[in-house]
């Protein structure tokens, strides 16, 4: 099934699809005042334009008071983290593009942030700013799991340790996870 269409989303990650010149019908996000264009409809539009990849950007949500927030049962996970931010390309120094869907014959990298393999990719590419990726990562329970990641990963001599320990000196400097770039809700 090659043009079987596959969602690639990490369990803490949540799409949203925005375009402009796009005529699938839009869609409120339950429990929120936020819109997306209805996933199906925009598909279907991929298709017709000869596109496989829909790839967009990373966006960091994070709670109001820029805290590390637990995730509670209320209100919905969009109200209680509605900042976006761009930690991971601030303060991690990582990168914020993001393939959000592919068809079953397209292979992405680790990560889901680039296609591997793949002679002349260029024209199965739909990107927009508008197909965002959102990252609701920056809870309480992320300060252990980075600080494992770090002693593990020097442990192993693997460089990638560099970005979970540039959040935990960021954090620990500053208290917070907001940086300047962050939009209100």
């Amino acid at each position: 099934f090659p043009n079987t269409w596959v969602v690639v989303a990490d369990s803490d990650e949540f799409h949203s699809f925005h375009v402009q010149d796009s005529k699938a019908p839009e869609v409120t996000i339950p429990g929120t005042s936020e819109k997306s264009l209805d996933i199906i409809s925009v598909l279907a539009e991929a298709r017709k334009r000869g596109k496989s990849i829909l790839a967009g950007t990373f966006v960091d949500r994070v709670a109001l008071n820029c805290s590390l927030a637990p995730i509670l049962q209320d209100p919905c996970i969009w109200n209680q983290f509605p900042k976006k931010s761009n930690i991971t390309r601030e303060i991690l120094d990582g990168s914020t593009s993001k393939i959000l869907v592919h068809t079953a014959n397209v292979r992405t990298t680790k990560g889901h942030h680039a296609v591997g393999h793949y002679k002349k990719v260029e024209p199965l590419f739909w990107w927009s700013s508008g197909f965002e990726v959102n990252h609701f990562k920056w809870t309480p329970s992320v300060i252990p799991k980075l600080e494992r990641r770090v002693k593990v990963l020097k442990e192993l001599g693997k460089a990638w340790y560099i970005q979970s320990e540039r959040f935990l000196t960021f954090y620990h400097e500053h208290g917070k996870v907001c940086v300047a770039d962050a939009t209100p809700p």
